[in-house]
């Protein structure tokens, strides 16, 4: 038993002995410093601009140990890519035989801009602020829904933006996304309301014009039109004058018969 227990003792000491020379010679082996090009986002998502993946890269870099054998540092990036606003859940992050850095990941995708406290800001489709602080160049640009008119204050970055309001105009803009005549379209105003305080929601067009939608998509009926008939009055719109606004006017689509408005100047002129 002494005996067996002296060569387990020993074959004990040999292993240690063994793994950590095997763990020196592979670290021997690795002395070339890691570089971005070297990093593979798996299925990286087509809207994800090559700034943003030059950014990830690097942060894995920066924290990946050149051992593979150091498992640690594996944890540790996977730690710090969870924590980054842009990534929403990671899935997998390995080492190849040939030194490759394979990341599977599922990143947040910005949906709609924001303007509050004087510049342009990135959401996703859960109202969770993404990281950037664009002008208003940069906006246009980067050819977003934008919603303006959110009163809440500006949350911090990763963070949900928790408004009543934008989650509404996120909605709108979803609804009126794709369709022939979004172009028209410059931002989605949520800051009016009613008597009663409850949203009013318009359409704010490149050319002055406003189209006043009414309640919050899903909430207006029976009261205001269905939204299926709002969008089906925007589009008759669109094919009988070319423009949702009737050509810079203010027009109301929530009512059961759409209503035009003639600017102030033009009412003044047809009294006198």
């Amino acid at each position: 038993m002494l005996a067996c227990l002296g060569l387990m003792t020993l074959g004990g000491l040999g292993w240690q002995f063994t793994q950590k020379s095997l763990v020196a010679y592979v670290a021997r082996q690795h002395t070339e410093p890691l570089n971005s090009q070297q990093v593979q986002l798996i299925d990286m998502p087509t809207w994800m601009s090559p700034l943003l993946q030059a950014q990830l890269q690097s942060l894995i870099v920066r924290e990946l140990a050149l051992s593979p054998m150091n498992g640690s540092s594996l944890e540790s990036t996977v730690d710090l890519l969870a924590a980054n606003p842009w990534v929403e859940q990671v899935h997998r992050l390995s080492r190849t035989s040939d030194g490759q850095i394979w990341v599977a990941a599922t990143y947040r995708e910005p949906v709609a801009m924001v303007r509050s406290a004087g510049a342009y800001h990135l959401i996703d489709n859960h109202c969770r602020r993404l990281p950037g602080r664009y002008s208003q160049k940069q906006m246009i640009q980067v050819g977003l829904p934008l919603i303006e008119g959110v009163g809440e204050k500006l949350p911090g970055v990763g963070e949900i933006w928790r408004s009543d309001s934008l989650q509404s105009g996120l909605s709108l803009a979803h609804l009126v996304d794709h369709q022939p005549y979004t172009d028209q379209i410059r931002a989605i105003d949520v800051s009016q309301r009613d008597r009663r305080g409850r949203l009013r929601m318009q359409l704010v067009t490149h050319r002055g014009g406003q189209v006043r939608w009414g309640r919050a998509p899903g909430r207006g009926y029976p009261i205001e039109s269905t939204d299926e008939v709002k969008l089906q009055s925007l589009q008759s719109l669109f094919e009988r004058c070319g423009q949702i606004d009737a050509g810079g006017k203010k027009v109301d689509v929530f009512s059961k018969t759409v209503l035009i408005h003639q600017p102030v100047q033009v009412q003044t002129a047809l009294a006198r």
